[in-house]
């Protein structure tokens, strides 16, 4: 791995929580910053992790075990929807997700619910290769506004 992949990934280990990327807002099981397929963008132009996972063909390969970030995104995205069952956009997503993807379906409907999401992220750069990241982190850390 040459010097700059390196500190290019330990920058982003590393940034603070604001980082576009890493930040975990109220909701954080749905909105990121890395994605920018069209089809993995909100109305908002906000990138979307879980579109990216379920509407994106490139996440199949972005994901080394895409089948297990599938369903660690889904659980996260079920904790969120328990924490703001009145956010209509939320609502919208998984609607969205459920109509086009029968795979968001089969894991919607296994209830599974996950606050915390600690471990490995096993991602597969273009360059660097497959990369193992320390996670360590919850769905959300803010207390619900209403």
């Amino acid at each position: 791995m040459s010097r700059s992949t390196t500190s290019t990934i330990c920058t982003v280990v590393t940034a603070p929580r604001s980082a576009p990327g890493s930040t975990r807002p109220r909701s954080a099981a749905i909105h990121e910053a890395r994605p920018s397929n069209a089809a993995t963008t909100s109305e908002h132009g906000r990138a979307n992790i879980a579109r990216f996972h379920f509407l994106d063909p490139t996440a199949r390969n972005f994901f080394v075990d895409w089948d297990a970030a599938c369903h660690a995104t889904v659980a996260l995205l079920r904790a969120q929807a328990g924490r703001e069952p009145h956010d209509r956009a939320l609502r919208e997503l998984i609607g969205e997700l459920s109509t086009l993807r029968a795979k968001f379906r089969k894991h919607w409907a296994a209830h599974d619910v996950r606050i915390r999401h600690d471990g490995i992220k096993r991602l597969r750069h273009p360059e660097a290769g497959d990369l193992d990241l320390p996670l360590t982190g919850s769905a959300s850390i803010q207390p619900s506004d209403a």
